[in-house]
């Protein structure tokens, strides 16, 4: 897929797939590639002591908003919420193997139980967070490190073929770099560099006698594609209270799951 807009200081990376009728597109199939580092706010590179490291499932919590296009109108619903849902689903769809396994590609390393307020990744002996020392590794002294994974978006979780015809366009809008680092530093003042960004997309060559079926088809009706909707909604909830009533949280169709 071509990279259409990506700088170093950029915070937003757009690719486009641009139409193709003789091939279908496998999004379930495709995979986001992003090669990054840490470096001081001047850019410069960070000392072994200094207590800095990426938060869990990197790779995602790079990201706040993931907007998928279709012939160019948006089909996912706009959301700043992303990097909670890929790593709620990462937790809840995974086993333990696929955690301790091809997840650890999206930097995915769970924090210790007890430990997650431990924000210093050199921290020794009972007071390690075993997590964040894992991810601390691949990334200290401002080394770069290359991750893989994919998108956590509706469109990506159906295991249908786009049509060739259908250009495809997907815009990934950064996070603040305090949100997906963690430190223990007095002044934290560190930045997230992404050095390079790749959306690695499967296309599927199809039968001209299928391909010739759908376009015969699509000149009577439109193409659609059956999917699991979700929204990630964020609620304010005050210090200190059990239970509390959020009115009008859904618009219009309940949720099968909450």
């Amino acid at each position: 897929m071509a990279l259409e807009t990506m700088h170093k200081d950029s915070y937003t990376v757009e690719f486009s797939c641009a139409a193709n009728s003789g091939v279908y597109t496998d999004l379930a199939s495709s995979y986001l590639y992003v090669k990054a580092k840490i470096t001081t706010a001047a850019g410069g590179n960070v000392g072994a002591d200094i207590q800095v490291g990426p938060s869990n499932l990197w790779m995602n919590a790079l990201f706040s908003q993931v907007e998928v296009f279709l012939n160019n109108k948006l089909v996912t619903p706009s959301s700043t919420a992303y990097p909670y849902r890929a790593y709620i689903e990462t937790i809840l769809n995974f086993s333990k193997d696929a955690k301790d396994s091809h997840l650890t590609s999206a930097l995915f390393y769970k924090d210790k139980a007890g430990k997650m307020d431990t924000v210093n990744p050199l921290a020794q002996d009972a007071n390690v967070n075993t997590g964040l020392k894992q991810r601390h590794a691949y990334t200290r002294e401002s080394k770069s490190v290359a991750m893989e994974g994919r998108l956590h978006s509706d469109l990506f979780a159906q295991d249908r073929y786009i049509l060739g015809a259908v250009p495809i366009k997907i815009k990934l809008v950064r996070t603040r770099d305090p949100f997906c680092l963690v430190s223990s530093a007095e002044n934290p003042n560190f930045k997230v560099v992404i050095e390079e960004c790749l959306f690695r997309v499967r296309r599927v060559n199809v039968a001209p006698s299928i391909i010739l079926a759908h376009s015969q088809s699509l000149q009577q009706i439109t193409a659609k594609y059956p999917i699991n909707r979700i929204e990630c909604k964020v609620v304010s909830v005050p210090r200190g209270n059990m239970s509390g009533n959020q009115p009008n949280i859904f618009q219009g169709g309940l949720p099968n799951r909450i």
